[in-house]
């Protein structure tokens, strides 16, 4: 496969520009990281000075900070599934089947997308510098 060197140009003036965009990804996700371990550190003692004095909005000067109880319900997984369709419809040897044909008839997809590995050899691979 030929490859015009206009086009070659481009496409490495553009993988120079990831990888520069990606090294500062990985800066602010790391500062993002530290930030969000600080305030996961914080957040339990709003929740229990808030639930403790029963209060439901906190007026601050950049908005309210909300006390609210959310419920979520438990994850599926095909061990649970089986669980709760053999008590329901008391055969385990059908709940077992229905499971089987629910995730084996999942729906599939597909997502391309670019990822950057630093090896520490680099073997085959299109030089762009």
């Amino acid at each position: 496969m030929d490859i015009n060197k206009i086009e070659l140009d481009d496409f490495k003036r553009n993988v120079k520009t990831w990888i520069i965009l990606d090294d500062d990804i990985k800066k602010l996700e790391k500062a993002l990281k530290e930030l969000k371990k600080q305030k996961s550190e914080v957040t339990p003692k709003l929740e229990k000075f808030m639930s403790n004095h029963e209060i439901q909005d906190c007026k601050t000067g950049n908005g309210i900070i909300k006390c609210v109880t959310a419920w979520s319900k438990e994850g599926i997984n095909r061990k649970s599934m089986q669980e709760k369709l053999s008590l329901f419809l008391k055969n385990m040897d059908l709940a077992e089947k229905a499971t089987s044909y629910i995730y084996d008839n999942r729906e599939k997809k597909s997502r391309v997308r670019i990822k950057r590995i630093i090896p520490k050899e680099i073997n085959k691979m299109l030089s762009v510098e």
